[in-house]
């Protein structure tokens, strides 16, 4: 089946679900009470069981998935450049504010691409009018830790160099939301200053047991034998899972860091330590929201182009990160010395 016919089939899939309710399709009903969307119980059926495979099988299979599921949102403008060594796609709304968020994609730190996250970046960037600077990092196994980070800080040095007039942001989902908490955090203990964090289903503790990794851990949208190949992609043998650059959850949240906005989803592993992370940087800056979605699993978000719930879920994500970042300029604005003419 091609790519073509296949986003017609789930497109057409989904709207076809859309007029039956979700206790009819024999939808799980999670620990806390939710539902699992209609779409999504159709869709991990029709994908069955997923057996572990090695990163480059991995790599390729969300590659063909994610060419299935793009549908192209129209956007201002696009441009597609290299920072330091990174390939990046700035996305460019009309009547931008005048902020730059730097993206992160997901992947599990050994896959996607500015291909991949194309559609969720022009969703974004465009409902909330904020331009995002996409950055394709280095992956593992190829370039484990800390290679993927030491792009996202030089990514940000150069955003602070040349972006003049912008506030610099950052986000990110999955793999990508823990570079950018982890970049938060050094940018905090470094006192270089970010606006804001938004953080999509991050992964932010490699160490600890939850229950969500164990409800979750086979038959959904990342299991157990992905995750295991793609953290031990991404760290060394004998790399400490308790460092703050691998389990930020696990810190002391560094002073003066940018408030976030924290999504979860109600049917994902990493659903348990994404709520604790939007419990930490909320008692640390009560700027920051925790939005949860709980008919939705992990990598929802890849989904908008074919599911009008991830689309719809997408565009309300858009909304309060646009009403955070006008929060957090408006306070900017606030505490800037005032500028008075000079005497003549």
């Amino acid at each position: 089946m091609s790519h073509v016919v296949k986003h017609r089939f789930l497109r057409g899939l989904d709207c076809l679900l859309r007029n039956i309710p979700d206790v009819f399709l024999f939808s799980p009903v999670n620990d806390r009470g939710e539902r699992l969307d209609g779409f999504l119980q159709v869709l991990r059926k029709l994908r069955g069981s997923q057996k572990s495979a090695d990163v480059q099988t991995i790599r390729a299979g969300f590659a063909r998935d994610m060419k299935a599921m793009r549908h192209g949102y129209p956007i201002s403008d696009v441009k597609d450049f290299t920072v330091a060594g990174c390939a990046v796609r700035l996305y460019r709304p009309a009547n931008a504010q005048p902020v730059t968020a730097l993206y992160f994609h997901g992947g599990g730190f050994v896959m996607g691409d500015l291909e991949t996250h194309d559609d969720a970046c022009r969703l974004l960037a465009e409902k909330s009018g904020v331009s995002l600077l996409a950055v394709n990092y280095r992956f593992a196994p190829e370039h484990p830790i800390p290679a993927a980070i030491e792009d996202a800080e030089n990514v940000l040095i150069w955003a602070i160099e040349n972006l003049t007039g912008q506030s610099i942001a950052v986000a990110g989902d999955s793999a990508g939301a823990n570079l950018a908490a982890v970049l938060c955090r050094r940018a905090a203990e470094k006192n270089i200053p970010l606006l804001a964090q938004l953080l999509m289903y991050p992964g932010t503790d490699m160490i600890t047991p939850r229950d969500s990794h164990s409800l979750f851990a086979e038959g959904y949208f990342l299991n157990k034998a992905e995750r295991d190949i793609f953290y031990s992609s991404y760290l060394p043998a004998g790399a400490d899972r308790h460092a703050a650059d691998i389990s930020p959850l696990l810190h002391r949240v560094p002073e003066g860091i940018a408030p976030a906005i924290t999504v979860t989803a109600g049917f994902d592993m990493l659903r348990d330590e994404g709520m604790a992370y939007a419990n930490q940087m909320y008692h640390t800056n009560r700027a920051s929201k925790h939005l949860h979605f709980g008919t939705l699993g992990h990598a929802f978000i890849n989904m908008a182009g074919v599911h009008k719930a991830s689309e719809q879920a997408l565009c309300d994500i858009a909304v309060e990160w646009r009403v955070l970042l006008d929060q957090q300029l408006a306070k900017q604005s606030a505490t800037r010395p005032a500028t008075h003419p000079s005497k003549q």
